[in-house]
């Protein structure tokens, strides 16, 4: 499948996930078999799901790595389904490009590689790590949390062998303190030949904002802003753990509401600024939650349901997957081990090529 075309598949995943219908539209499935886009054990694997939603999450993991002709055929099979309303909304991402600045080249699912230049022992990778978790207003302390660093530890620095920005971990930070290191961080991957960098940012959050532990915020285009300037040759992978808005992401369920925690504080300081944010080239941005939606944190204190979700996946599969293939993973293992949550993670891309992360 051309990459272009996986990442309009990415970029409306959400979309697909509330407005696909597999399970009434019976003649959709029907096109992607006859046309040997779907082989009979991918059916078998999405009958034996049970809700709409599922078989669709399923779906969308199967179709990109079904071969050159899978989009074709998928559009196809909407219109046949008379699914045009999700025909027509993909057709204008095609048309338009309003889609991420991902690598529009063909290339085959086997043929994403580890960027990685061969003339040097290895890359250089690194890592800015910033939890706040004890905040001045201590109702606001995120409870838990301390695990997701735990694991991002373990799993960047002792398995994949990161370097620590400046040696150290960076623990309840005021908002000035943020905006401060991310811009040391910035020119200190422009200036030191970095290869490849994560910057990973775990607080309370609102629309287009996170907070500093002193309750003030953050804007996250300025945040991008700075780790754009100069940095265009080093892949960044940027992590928010923190919640976009004030819409529930629980599954509909009583014991759902019950004790739930979440990363987001309604105070007149977090007004929601309303521009969209811009990915920076070589750049993968990944959100805990959707625009507007608020994102969880474990109700027996294990950390949030987003980090170690993602831990899971990242160590399970980073040997073998590339980063984007694992992105996707991420909310199958939410539902998996969150079954009363329904957080689904955000991904904008503008990258010239995949990478998996054994290669950072």
């Amino acid at each position: 499948m051309l990459d272009m075309h996986k990442n309009v598949l990415r970029s409306n995943d959400y979309y697909l996930l509330n407005h696909l219908d597999i399970v009434n539209k019976h003649v959709f499935l029907e096109v992607l078999k006859n046309d040997k886009i779907l082989l009979q054990r991918n059916i078998e694997d999405l009958e034996r799901l049970t809700s709409n939603k599922t078989k669709v999450n399923r779906f969308l993991e199967i179709l990109p790595k079904r071969g050159p002709a899978a989009f074709e055929v998928f559009m196809n099979a909407l219109l046949k389904s008379e699914q045009t309303y999700i025909y027509e909304k993909l057709s204008v991402c095609v048309d338009n490009k309003v889609l991420p600045n991902f690598a529009t080249e063909e290339s085959l699912d086997y043929n994403d590689s580890c960027i990685q230049n061969p003339n040097e022992i290895g890359p250089k990778r690194i890592i800015l790590l910033i939890n706040n978790n004890s905040f001045e207003n201590k109702s606001l302390n995120r409870v838990g949390s301390e695990n997701d660093v735990k694991g991002l530890k373990e799993f960047f620095v002792k398995t994949l062998k990161y370097d620590m920005f400046n040696g150290k971990l960076y623990h309840d930070q005021k908002a000035s303190q943020m905006t401060k290191l991310i811009k040391e961080f910035s020119s200190y991957i422009k200036s030191n030949a970095v290869d490849l960098a994560v910057v990973v940012l775990m607080s309370h959050g609102k629309v287009n904002v996170i907070t500093g532990n002193d309750g003030e915020v953050v804007d996250i285009q300025m945040i991008l802003n700075n780790l754009s300037e100069g940095t265009d040759n080093v892949v960044k992978l940027v992590i928010f753990s923190c919640c976009r808005g004030e819409i529930e992401s629980l599954a509909d369920t009583p014991e759902s509401h019950i004790n739930c925690v979440h990363d987001m504080v309604n105070k007149p300081k977090f007004r929601s600024l309303l521009q969209k944010c811009s990915t920076p080239k070589n750049s993968i941005l990944l959100y805990s939650t959707q625009l507007d939606y608020l994102s969880y944190r474990d109700r027996n204190n294990s950390g949030t349901i987003f980090i170690q979700s993602m831990l899971k996946v990242f160590e399970r599969d980073y040997e073998t997957n590339d980063i984007c293939d694992m992105i996707i993973k991420i909310r199958t293992e939410m539902g998996i081990l969150y079954k009363e949550y329904d957080q689904f993670p955000d991904i904008k891309e503008n990258c010239k090529a995949n990478f998996r992360l054994k290669c950072f």
